[in-house]
């Protein structure tokens, strides 16, 4: 059993690119292979994500929606650790301009290795091809963090890693277009329906 392509692609480029947007089957299950066992664990896209940055040593992964605001229900001491290195007073009750400060403060640090996650993208612009002037003004921050290929060491890892950011949405076309064409840092992964086999042992587990 092998990793879908989505997969391969992200582990092919985590340490080339700063920014991945995630397309397609996002709301299913995903595959986590155990590939000495041939397993395939289904989980959700945001436990895939936390399990596979964990593993390659980032030190701080939280999450932010407009509703939750920044979260981590899979490990505190990560959400402590960025409550330590932006300030924030309240995780909750974020507005998409202060959450794309604070994760600026977060990406640009040196101390932390760093992954943010964007879940339901599509909310953070009404209409992509015509932006208002604060959303215009939030994707050129995006841009810019894109743009800023900032390195620390992994506390676990003893590496260096690139901090990174992530967003997570339906469609590509979500996401105002001058943002990611012809933009060499950012990479879209696009989820497809679970192949044949992999279907299968999702559905028996």
């Amino acid at each position: 059993m092998q990793l879908e392509k989505w997969q391969r692609d992200l582990a092919v480029y985590k340490d080339i690119h700063t920014t991945f947007i995630i397309e397609g089957n996002v709301h299913d299950k995903q595959p986590w292979i155990f590939p000495e066992d041939d397993y395939c664990e289904p989980i959700s896209l945001k436990m895939y994500l936390q399990r596979f940055l964990q593993k390659e040593g980032y030190d701080i992964i939280i999450f932010y929606n407009p509703v939750d605001g920044f979260n981590n229900p899979f490990n505190k001491i990560m959400v402590d650790r960025f409550v330590k290195i932006t300030g924030i007073n309240s995780l909750d009750n974020v507005s998409v301009c202060d959450a794309i400060s604070y994760a600026r403060t977060a990406l640009e640090g040196t101390i932390d290795t760093v992954a943010i996650i964007y879940e339901m993208a599509n909310t953070l612009a009404v209409v992509p091809d015509n932006l208002s002037d604060s959303e215009e003004k939030n994707f050129a921050k995006l841009m810019i963090m894109s743009k800023n290929s900032v390195q620390a060491i992994s506390s676990s890892k003893q590496k260096p890693l690139t901090n990174v950011q992530f967003f997570i949405t339906d469609k590509i076309n979500d996401i105002p277009a001058w943002f990611y064409v012809n933009n060499p840092y950012v990479k879209t992964l696009n989820i497809s329906k679970p192949e044949k086999e992999v279907r299968s042992s999702i559905i028996k587990s």
